[in-house]
């Protein structure tokens, strides 16, 4: 059951979600021309081209230039119908309606299901500050419950009618944490623009809308909570963040597409309607007669309690006031306090340029003098890159001779490898030699025994000559001769061995002859 322009799960499917930041007006606008029936819709490109989604800016160190910037920022009702105006050409027409304090949510709920049963499309425009966000919110209602729900898309969520209804008659507040107004200051301070800052608050006390908020105070009393230091706690809960106006309207726009039987009734303005005045805006809602018996029966039972109510807070305002101004004046003393402290501070700062300034000089002193230093020690730096290329060269020549040296060494080793295997060689032949000559002393001395014998039995024989006994002498000499040269020239001994051999053989012979 319910009114509904679409189901959820299609909405979700096919509904459109944000499509950029802070531009939910613009996916709004998307949204409604869908549900309009425009065939033709245009591109995401192209609507926000058409419809602003004006920006914050954060990064302003300007007191009144931030304030404007939230003033002004997302897109206002104005923006929307322009937008659905022009993006549809001027098939689709709107118009905005606020929200009277005195309505109840199930008058609400019927109101938006009213008009949607006549082919209407509502586009909420909702203060979240209520709710604890940072934003004006801009949702399309595609449908309402029986029992009083209401459905909204971008996100696809469901509102009950009276969180909805506190959503949609709060005023066009805006809540700036406090913290983007002390560090603007702060940063004055720190730049010395601090009276430039407090310019700015005094422009925010003589300007619209700013006076209607009392923002110029707000802030003075920020300024005097930061010098005070410790307040009361309700003291804090009440003025911990500014309030500010925004530069739209929280309520409901109704869009219709011309020719549907909503439209008609935009356009009418007939005499069954109840005209309510907003007091805040100035601006005229019209509730259909079938509703109003039922909102003057809500007013008459709520006229005492809002009455009493109004009196209690008039009262409470009244001296919540007295302890404004009060604060304000000494949080003024204060200021100008601060201002005093600041500039002698500024002279100290002063003082010290002018001593940081002497140190400077010294220190600029020092530094060509190191400067100086520096291109002394380049110089060397230089001949000492001379001699290093020098020692280089020398070190590469020293390296060839290394290399030459070695291969000498290589080549002298191999000559004493060679030696030394000649000399094993010649030590191999020596041995051999003396065996052989010893050999040849062993026959030598039996040869000169035999020739002893021979010589003896010759003589006994006493048959000898003089000649023979010459030949005796002699060959006892060449005897003796040959004991002699026993270790002598092993050539010259073997020729005398052999003269001795012979003339043994001569011996015998003549021997042989005597006998």
């Amino acid at each position: 059951g319910g009114t509904w322009l679409c189901k959820v799960e299609e909405m979700k499917r096919e509904g459109v979600q944000q499509i950029g930041q802070s531009a939910c007006g613009p996916t709004a606008i998307i949204n409604i021309l869908k549900a309009c029936g425009v065939k033709k819709l245009p591109s995401v490109d192209t609507v926000l081209k058409t419809t602003p989604a004006r920006q914050r800016d954060y990064d302003t160190r300007s007191l009144h230039g931030y304030l404007l910037s939230r003033v002004k920022a997302g897109t206002t009702h104005v923006d929307l119908i322009e937008g659905i105006d022009k993006l549809s050409n001027g098939e689709v027409v709107g118009q905005l309606y606020t929200i009277d304090a005195h309505a109840t949510p199930d008058i609400l709920s019927d109101w938006l299901a009213n008009w949607m049963s006549m082919g209407g499309v509502p586009a909420l425009t909702l203060n979240l500050f209520l709710d604890g966000q940072d934003a004006f919110h801009h949702q399309t209602v595609f449908g309402v419950e029986k029992g009083g729900d209401v459905w909204a898309s971008n996100p696809v969520m469901k509102y009950k009618p009276a969180h909805l209804l506190s959503l949609l008659t709060d005023g066009g507040h805006m809540i700036i944490p406090k913290d983007h107004i002390l560090w603007r200051f702060q940063e004055a301070f720190k730049d010395g623009t601090a009276q430039a800052f407090l310019a700015e608050v005094e422009r925010l006390d003589r300007e619209q809308p700013w006076m209607r908020f009392g923002v110029g105070s707000q802030i003075n009393r920020m300024l005097g909570n930061l010098t005070q230091g410790q307040q009361e706690e309700a003291w804090k809960r009440r003025f911990s963040d500014l309030i500010i106006p925004w530069g739209g309207i929280p309520g409901v726009i109704i869009f219709a597409k011309k020719g549907s039987p909503a439209e008609k009734e935009l356009q009418a303005g007939s005499d069954d309607h109840v005209e309510i005045a907003m007091p805040v805006y100035g601006i005229t809602e019209r509730v259909p007669v079938a509703l109003s018996q039922r909102l003057e029966d809500g007013e008459k039972r709520q006229e005492a309690a809002t009455l009493a109510a109004t009196l209690a807070l008039v009262q409470e305002e009244k001296h919540s006031m007295k302890e404004l101004l009060a604060s304000e004046a000494s949080a003024k003393r204060r200021l100008e306090s601060n201002l005093s402290a600041e500039r002698e501070g500024r002279e100290q700062v002063a003082s010290d340029l002018s001593k940081q300034k002497s140190v400077n000089d010294q220190l600029q002193g020092r530094l060509q003098a190191a400067i100086a230093d520096n291109a002394q020690l380049a110089s060397r730096l230089e001949a000492a890159d001379a001699d290093a290329a020098s020692l280089r060269e020398a070190m590469h020549g020293a390296r060839a001779e290394v290399s030459k040296l070695k291969s000498d060494v290589t080549l002298l080793e191999g000559k004493v490898q060679h030696r030394d295997e000649s000399l094993a060689e010649a030590r191999a032949e020596v041995q051999q030699l003396r065996t052989e000559l010893q050999t040849q002393c062993q026959d030598t001395a039996s040869l000169a025994q035999e020739m002893a014998d021979l010589v003896n039995e010759y003589k006994a024989q006493a048959r000898m000559s003089g000649d023979s006994a010459r030949k005796v002498e002699e060959m006892s000499a060449e005897l003796s001769y040959l004991r002699a040269q026993q270790h002598g020239d092993r050539a010259k001994a073997l020729e005398e061995r052999k003269l001795l051999l012979g003339q043994i053989e001569d011996l015998k012979r003549k021997l042989h002859i005597n006998d």
